[in-house]
């Protein structure tokens, strides 16, 4: 089952890290392809992803979500 769900201001690294530190990030950013959205270091991705973007009190400003996959329900 598919589950969804919103990050919590504590997984905020581990989001970053999963965006734009994989060996898929240069599929969704980054040149050669996207040379328009260049990968974020760590300080320029706590600017554009403010806090209120993990936080309950910000979700109607937007919102990181997390899908996981679970093979056990």
């Amino acid at each position: 089952m598919l589950k969804i769900r919103h990050a919590e201001i504590s997984e905020k690294e581990k989001t970053y890290e999963w965006l734009c530190l994989t060996d898929t990030t240069n599929m969704h950013m980054g040149a050669p392809d996207y040379p328009e959205s260049p990968i974020p270091d760590w300080t320029q991705f706590q600017t554009d992803f403010e806090d209120f973007y993990y936080l309950e009190s910000g979700r109607q400003l937007g919102s990181v979500m997390i899908r996981k996959l679970d093979f056990f329900e």
